[in-house]
């Protein structure tokens, strides 16, 4: 591969990372370095915390919480910035991640995602129980037979995944419900993560954009 087409791939790839500006882009990462970023919720406090992410001692990552035994979850609308909204199936966008810890004690969270819009919205079949003070991470892959449609009368998850305008990270017991769950309880969130379509990750990791963080 000579340099003038490499320089030409890191370009491009480069530039597709800046339309996140924009829109929803593979290979995105929310690391909470520079703030909450929009992420938060009502009536769960969202806070950031400068320490102790999952990426060590000096990583910035968001905390939630609630104490009233109200619904607990973060989340992100295209109103509050655009990089977890749009069209997912346009920009291949194939599944989510992020690095999830129960702060404190073991609450015996489960801790889902949702996608969609507010007639039409669809929850994670499978969920996380993190470990209390531990960072794991939650993956899912983005296709209908991995979600459920909690709200929408026939909605369809091509609809959907079309024109997200919604994103939560919740706790949602079984059975999965319209609403998050009540409950009390805290965990925390880091490096959320926009996975690409198989094949595209060559050039996301040339720009250097797309690796995933290290589970500590």
């Amino acid at each position: 591969m000579n340099r003038m087409f490499t320089r030409a791939l890191i370009s491009g790839a480069v530039a597709a990372l800046a339309g996140a500006a924009h829109a929803a882009t593979p290979g995105f990462v929310e690391t909470f370095q520079s703030g909450l970023n929009g992420w938060g919720s009502n009536p769960s406090l969202v806070t950031l915390v400068t320490s102790g992410g999952a990426d060590g001692a000096a990583d910035a990552y968001a905390a939630v919480s609630d104490t009233g035994f109200s619904e607990l979850l973060i989340r992100r609308s295209a109103t509050d910035g655009p990089e977890f909204s749009g069209n997912f199936l346009a920009a291949g966008i194939t599944g989510i991640a992020f690095d999830v810890n129960e702060l404190g004690i073991d609450d015996g969270l489960s801790i889902r995602v949702g996608f969609g819009t507010l007639g039409n919205f669809w929850v994670s079949n499978t969920s996380i129980d993190p470990q209390a003070d531990t960072w794991e991470t939650f993956s899912v892959q983005l296709i209908e037979s991995n979600f459920t449609e909690v709200f929408g009368a026939g909605g369809t998850w091509n609809a959907a995944m079309s024109n997200v305008q919604r994103f939560q990270i919740r706790h949602d017991a079984d059975p999965i419900g319209i609403m998050p769950d009540p409950s009390t309880g805290d965990f925390g969130v880091d490096n959320i993560r926009l996975i690409p379509t198989p094949g595209a990750g060559g050039l996301l990791a040339l720009a250097g954009a797309a690796a995933l963080r290290r589970r500590r």
